[in-house]
């Protein structure tokens, strides 16, 4: 029974690692976007400061995402914390439906730490 426990919590943290990977190109995708509309599209005015603060916070959590990658469980708390801050910056008003999706990865660590523990 353990060598299945063991398979098991492999494949629920590898499954983090491809959240996080996924959710990092996600992410990446709406901040080249971003990127492309308040410093390319708008010409030669500089965007406002508060701007250049959320683009910092939006490649927070990316970079967050990225240690997931790598290093599971710091980088899925950084995550965490990034998605919390970057969130509540940005005045989200709607249920975090999208926030949470960045759970993902922490909730498949947990999952693969019950499986070595059993």
């Amino acid at each position: 029974m353990q060598q299945t426990s063991n398979w098991f919590a492999d494949a629920f943290e590898w499954a983090g690692r491809g959240f996080a990977l996924l959710l990092f190109l996600f992410w990446g995708a709406f901040f080249v976007e971003h990127l492309g509309e308040w410093f390319l599209a708008s010409g030669t005015a500089w965007p406002l400061l508060w701007v250049w603060w959320v683009q910092a916070l939006h490649f927070g959590m990316l970079l967050a995402l990225a240690a997931t990658t790598v290093w599971a469980w710091p980088g899925a708390f950084a995550t965490v914390a990034a998605t919390a801050v970057f969130f509540a910056t940005i005045g989200y008003r709607g249920f975090p439906f999208i926030a949470l999706v960045n759970l993902a990865p922490l909730v498949c660590f947990a999952v693969a730490r019950l499986f070595q523990r059993a």
